[in-house]
């Protein structure tokens, strides 16, 4: 520009008449996309509802629905610039009351990216095409004909706990908040109602493999009731020499898979399912698993103590498979030899018991075997004698037995194999 010379600049309008068939007027309630980009700034405005623009000449582009419209203004008088688009328009309706989540929606046509969001039970409006809709973590593919309103209706899905669950209780010892996964990708509170599409699902709890199927219709709230355990490690006079298994591990079908691990005292909830635990270190042996709708059922575990009767022999005699097997009509399977490890404690379910040995020359086949029927209960420490034969040359064998019988801060308790 020269000096004193006055440049004219015409601020454009444009205005967009939005119509769809039978319906001729935009309706303020439901929801329209629009982006643009302030000249000056130049950063990009988002507007909701926006159906008018004032805009410097120049090339400009207006983002409507996700699509892009390129503008190009001359720098000349003119009334004001209009455009009619005729568009289709998609709702979703979920049947829980104030739900105030969130759907969202990208298109599947190539070179546009654009991602649109609208609260559920409002109306957002869309070019025709094919788009991706996504609610709480759950999809469904859509093919929008054009002037069209197509209505989505949700389906609900609430994982319940039971009324009196120690929540606090389970926070106070250490535990974290609950939840369980969608399909292993998208994490849900307990107790709360998400709106999901229609569809097959499978519900994890979180950081399990405790699962359930479910199948949610259209207007239906889905509710998957949890249950309450809680197992406790029996009374301790000496804490200190207390070393108490860390966790427990929940089975199904009495299978050695783990599906969950629960620090031991912890609350948990589990699935309708039936299953069963059992205790660190003490492999093979499970219990069924009672549970609680109201709070949580109290399952109490009790220990057995190991007094090895150290003999000498210069003999082939010795002491061999030691095994603890269930005798309680709740409890099963056996135990693994507990010569590899000669534990002083051992932790079981509250039960009953038959703890077994043999006694025979590795040589003459003719063998003894000895069973003690034992009773483990939470607030009695049950103990028993073993005879364990070892040559009078095994030397660090005899001096740990020794020191396990003498010591009662050993850590002579059975721990996970590694």
């Amino acid at each position: 520009m020269n000096k004193n010379e006055i440049k004219t600049i015409y601020l454009n309008s444009l205005i967009l008449n939005l119509k769809r068939e039978n319906k001729n007027n935009f309706e303020v309630e439901n929801i329209i996309t629009s982006q643009c980009k302030n000249k000056l700034t130049n950063k990009s405005i988002l507007y909701n509802n926006k159906t008018s623009y004032d805009m410097l000449p120049g090339k400009n582009s207006l983002v409507i629905a996700g699509k892009v419209f390129p503008i190009h203004f001359l720098n000349e008088l003119m009334s004001q610039s209009e455009t009619s688009v005729y568009f289709s328009s998609i709702n979703l309706t979920s049947k829980i009351p104030n739900d105030h989540a969130s759907f969202f929606i990208y298109s599947l046509e190539n070179g546009n990216n654009e991602i649109i969001s609208a609260p559920i039970n409002s109306t957002i409006w869309l070019f025709p095409g094919k788009y991706k809709v996504e609610v709480n973590g759950t999809t469904q593919q859509i093919d929008l004909e054009k002037n069209k309103f197509l209505e989505i209706n949700l389906g609900g899905i609430l994982i319940s706990s039971p009324p009196q669950f120690p929540f606090s209780e389970r926070l106070r010892l250490g535990g974290l908040p609950m939840g369980v996964f969608l399909n292993s990708k998208v994490l849900f509170s307990i107790d709360q109602k998400h709106s999901v599409f229609p569809g097959k699902y499978t519900i994890n709890m979180e950081n399990s493999e405790l699962k359930e199927e479910i199948e949610v219709h259209e207007n239906e709230l889905k509710e998957i009731k949890t249950y309450g355990v809680q197992v406790h490690a029996p009374p301790c006079e000496k804490e200190k020499s207390c070393q108490f298994p860390k966790t427990i591990n929940i089975h199904t079908n009495r299978l050695p898979f783990i599906l969950m691990n629960v620090p031991l005292g912890l609350p948990f909830l589990v699935f309708k399912e039936p299953y069963e635990y059992s205790l660190e270190g003490m492999k093979g042996i499970y219990k069924n698993l009672s549970t609680s709708t109201e709070n949580v059922f109290h399952e109490n575990i009790g220990a057995l103590e190991i007094h090895w009767d150290i003999k000498y022999t210069s003999s082939n005699y010795e002491t061999k498979f030691i095994r603890i097997e269930s005798k309680s009509s709740n409890i099963y399977g056996k135990s693994m030899d507990l010569l590899h490890v000669r534990p002083r404690h051992v932790y079981l379910p509250e039960g009953d018991y038959i703890l077994s040995y043999v006694l025979g020359d590795v040589i003459n086949p003719n063998s003894i075997r000895r069973s003690l029927p034992i009773h483990i209960s939470y607030e009695t420490v049950k103990k028993v004698e073993i005879p364990f034969f070892i040559k009078s040359n095994a030397t660090k064998i005899k001096n740990d037995l020794e020191q396990m019988n003498n010591n009662n801060n050993s850590d002579g308790v059975l721990k996970p194999i590694k």
